[in-house]
C-alpha cells in the first residue's frame, strides 16, 4: 500500500517536470478581462438561447416541470446547445461533449473549458467531492497547493431560470455569470480565482453589484434543489 502510493507521488512530479504545457497561462485580471470581453460581445446571442430554452420548457408536456429541475435543464441546455453560435470569442463548441449530456467550450488561445452549469448544481458536486480531494492533497501536496498544474484551465458559465410570472414567462433578463477556476482546479472542486455576472438587473440571481464567488448564495440551497442539475 506504502509502496504503491509513493510509486504514484513519482508518476505525478514526474508528469509536472516532462509533460507540463509550455503554453503560457493568462495571469488571474487577463483571464477575468479577456473573457468579460469575449462573453459580453456575445450577451445577445446568450439571452436568445435563454429565451428559447423557455420556450421549449412552456412546450414540454410534463407535470411538474416548473419544480423538478432536471426537466428544466433537459430543456434549457439542449437550447443553448443548438441556438448558441459555435464560436464565442475564442471558444469553440467541443460537438462531442453534448453526446455526453455536457455543453463544454474549449479556447486554445487560453487554453481552458468553458463548461455551462447550472446555479447551485456546482455546490452540489463539490459537498460530495470535497472530501475526497482533501485525501488526496494530505497524501501528496499541502492543502490548497493544486497537484494538477498541467491541467487546462476551468471555467463555469453559470445559468438559471429567471424570475417569471404566473403564466410562466420571463419578467426579466435571462440571468448567466462566469466563475473562474483556480489553475489546477476543477470548477467541481470550488477554489475560485474570480468571477463576473452577466446581469446587471435581477431578483433571483447575483447581479454585477452583489456577485462574490465564494459568496454561500452560489452553493447550494439543499441537495434536493440542486440533485440532477
Amino acid at each position: 500500500m506504502i509502496l504503491s502510493l509513493l510509486v504514484i507521488l513519482y508518476l505525478r512530479l514526474l508528469h509536472r517536470v516532462i509533460i507540463s504545457p509550455t503554453t503560457k497561462q493568462p495571469e488571474e485580471g487577463d483571464m477575468k478581462d479577456r473573457l468579460f470581453k469575449e462573453l459580453t460581445a456575445h450577451y445577445g446571442d446568450l439571452q436568445k438561447a435563454g429565451a428559447e430554452g423557455l420556450r421549449r420548457l412552456n412546450a414540454t408536456p410534463y407535470d411538474g416541470k416548473y419544480e423538478i429541475r432536471h426537466l428544466q435543464r433537459a430543456a434549457i441546455l439542449n437550447a443553448f446547445a443548438y441556438t448558441l453560435p459555435d464560436k464565442l470569442g475564442s471558444f469553440e463548441k467541443v460537438k462531442k461533449n453534448y453526446a455526453r449530456d455536457r455543453l463544454v467550450y474549449f479556447s486554445h488561445e487560453l487554453n481552458a473549458e468553458l463548461i455551462w452549469r447550472r446555479r447551485r448544481g456546482i455546490g452540489y458536486n463539490c459537498r460530495k467531492k470535497r472530501k475526497e480531494r482533501y485525501e488526496q492533497l494530505a497524501l501528496f501536496a499541502e492543502q490548497g497547493i493544486p497537484f494538477r498544474d498541467e491541467m487546462h484551465r476551468q471555467i463555469a458559465l453559470v445559468w438559471d431560470l429567471p424570475k417569471l410570472d404566473e403564466n410562466h414567462i420571463a419578467t426579466e433578463a435571462f440571468p448567466f455569470a462566469v466563475k473562474i477556476a483556480k489553475p489546477g482546479y476543477k470548477i467541481d472542486e470550488c477554489e475560485w480565482e474570480s468571477g463576473f455576472s452577466l446581469v446587471e438587473i435581477s431578483e433571483v440571481f447575483p447581479t454585477t453589484a452583489e456577485i462574490d464567488p465564494d459568496a454561500p448564495d452560489w452553493d447550494i440551497e439543499s441537495d434536493n434543489e440542486a440533485q440532477e442539475s
